[in-house]
């Protein structure tokens, strides 16, 4: 370079260094009092040293200022969620029956302060940090990738910061969130750490300095932690990065759209397939609109956790806490991604003995009637499809006056849900999609509001050979698939079917969220064959199917019964007078259930079986 273009490569900058004396923004001028060129090599290096002082200003140019184009404090995708909130929670009464009760987790703190997680020697360490302790598994300070406090009193963070300072001042450090909680009996303080002892590479995003980006972190703590596929990011809050301040005048609108702003950016040009979030707040109203704004985020993809704390850092109205996935297609040294993620994301999600017991119940219960993998069942003829609703002891599925009366309690519930995750389609008469406005969607086990992420939601499917189906956008099916909590609909037409005038409007809302018309042909009667229904769904790429409803649907598809793979029933101790039921009145098409499961859930009866001669 020196010999070719006469360049002396100089300083980490390149080959010129420059010093800024005076800029606009400057409330003082640098002077230079002295210059000295020192020249100690034989090349053509040199370097000049300054001796230099602040000098005040005669005159502090101003005009700059109209010019000076600052960063604004939200973009325009959080503005106009901000604008959202504004509108949309205002007015809105707050609802008591939306808080869950409080579940008090207690736990006796013996001296073997760590408990070995997997083989991978991750460990949850509860207690003081002690070093001797951490040296017994090998590890060190440095092995800590998270952090979490509780605090019996708020005051206490500031006096623990100090001491939290001296333990973590090296590169690269874990990860913190903290929380005020005076539910701690008998220690004012408790630690919880993730650690790793096989000091694996990790990098950080750490900023110390003030900036239009995100708030800096003037502590020993990372804002997010990436190790192999896992990101911990610290606790974050609505607090502006240029001031360093909450929003003034205190809003929960403003500081929840500029904490997810700032989560956000973190998570910047991350490639992320899936996230755990836990949001702390400091008040019991903020619950609803914390649910319903974290599932219109740009980062939502999994339903949060929710926890009422006392109070929260700085007295700020909402803290978020996330672990995310990268997604990564090698795993690193024998160390596969779900193994890693699985011990992180056990750290955090906490669940009732009883939602456990449900769960495996359910998963036990339902193993041998659930269709087989997709990639399978796309070499077969039709779709798997299961027959499943509920009814009273007396055969009756429903009242005469065509309302929608709920037979099945909350656990029987959680297997309806759990049925509709592992199809790929819900199929329904267009009766029951007009007296019970249904949803057509898959919660989360024990909830009855958060819903599963959009992959494992099954798609609506409505027979409706006239299109006579009113939908607006008001009908709870059109709500989900707006939100993006469902599948928009297929609405399966007679082949004949011609769109009239009055069928526009509901055409219009269908066809607006990308919900399909798919004609089928019908026989004589201009009734749909379960045979033609079949293939129109395969052809669709749905592979399983499951159909719930309603009455006339059921015993059509039972006349066919040898297209059914499996049969859940479920019976409800309810007795519904003067009702048709359901089933076959031919004895020439009796057919009998086989590798018949019962099982009792809450006060019902599920049976679970397959059909044969």
């Amino acid at each position: 370079m020196n010999k070719r273009y006469d360049l002396n490569i100089c300083g980490e900058g390149g080959e010129y260094e420059s010093l800024v004396l005076d800029c606009p923004i400057f409330q003082k001028r640098i002077k230079i009092l002295r210059s000295q060129v020192v020249d100690h090599s034989s090349g053509d290096v040199a370097y000049l040293n300054f001796t230099a002082e602040l000098e005040e200003k005669s005159f502090v140019d101003t005009k700059w200022k109209k010019e000076f184009i600052l960063p604004q404090e939200l973009n325009k995708k959080y503005k106009q969620l901000k604008k959202y909130i504004d509108n949309g929670y205002s007015n809105q009464e707050y609802k008591q029956s939306y808080i869950i009760p409080t579940i008090s987790i207690k736990s006796n703190i013996s001296d073997k302060l760590f408990t070995t997680f997997s083989s991978l020697k991750n460990l949850i360490a509860i207690g003081e940090i002690n070093t001797h302790n951490l040296k017994n598994y090998n590890l060190e300070l440095s092995s800590i990738i998270f952090v979490e406090l509780i605090f019996k009193k708020k005051e206490h963070v500031f006096l623990i910061d100090v001491l939290y300072n001296q333990y973590f001042n090296f590169p690269k450090p874990p990860s913190r969130i903290c929380i005020n909680c005076n539910n701690l009996e008998f220690n004012r303080i408790q630690i919880s750490v993730l650690a790793d002892s096989s000091h694996k590479k990790r990098s950080v995003i750490h900023l110390h300095s003030r900036n239009y980006w995100i708030p800096a972190n003037i502590g020993s703590y990372s804002h997010a932690l990436m190790y192999e596929n896992i990101v911990l990011t610290s606790g974050q809050i609505g607090i502006i990065p240029s001031t360093m301040c909450l929003p003034y005048p205190k809003s929960f609108s403003s500081e929840i759209v500029i904490s997810l702003q700032n989560l956000e950016r973190i998570f910047e040009n991350m490639k992320i397939s899936s996230m755990s979030c836990i949001a702390f707040i400091s008040n019991e109203c903020y619950v609803l609109p914390t649910n319903e704004i974290w599932k219109h985020s740009f980062l939502y993809n999994n339903d949060c956790l929710i926890i009422l704390v006392n109070t929260l850092f700085s007295e700020a109205l909402i803290e978020w806490n996330i672990i995310a996935k990268r997604e990564c297609e090698i795993s690193c040294n024998g160390i596969t991604e779900s193994n890693l993620w699985s011990i992180s994301f056990s750290t955090f999600k906490i669940y009732k003995d009883s939602e456990l017991s449900l769960e495996n119940q359910i998963n036990d219960f339902l193993a041998q009637y659930l269709p087989c993998s997709k990639s399978k069942q796309m070499h077969t003829k039709k779709p798997f499809l299961t027959l499943t609703y509920a009814q009273s002891i007396n055969n009756k599925i429903g009242v005469r006056t065509g309302s929608a009366f709920v037979l099945s309690c909350k656990e029987s519930k959680a297997l309806t849900h759990k049925l509709r995750i592992e199809h790929d389609a819900i199929l329904i008469g267009v009766g029951t999609a007009e007296n019970d406005n249904p949803r057509l969607n898959a919660r989360i086990l024990g909830s009855q509001t958060s819903y599963c992420s959009l992959e494992l939601q099954p798609i609506p499917v409505i027979l409706d050979p006239s299109f006579r189906l009113k939908l607006t956008h008001k009908s709870k099916i059109i709500y989900m698939a707006k939100n993006k909590w469902g599948h928009p609909p297929i609405v399966l037409v007679a082949e004949s079917f011609n769109c009239q005038e009055y069928h526009m409007p509901s055409f219009n809302i269908l066809n607006a969220i990308g919900g399909k018309i798919i004609r089928v042909k019908t026989n004589v009667n201009g009734l749909f064959e379960w045979n033609d229904i079949l293939c129109t769904l395969l052809k669709l790429k749905i592979t399983s199917v499951m159909v719930e409803g309603g009455a006339n649907v059921i015993s059509t598809l039972l006349k066919e019964w040898k297209l059914i793979d499996s049969i859940i029933i479920t019976i409800s101790p309810i007795f519904i007078e003067d009702h048709n039921g359901v089933g076959i009145k031919s004895a020439n098409t009796l057919c009998q259930i086989k590798n018949i499961s019962w099982k009792t859930f809450g006060k019902d009866i599920v049976l679970a079986g397959k059909l044969s001669l």
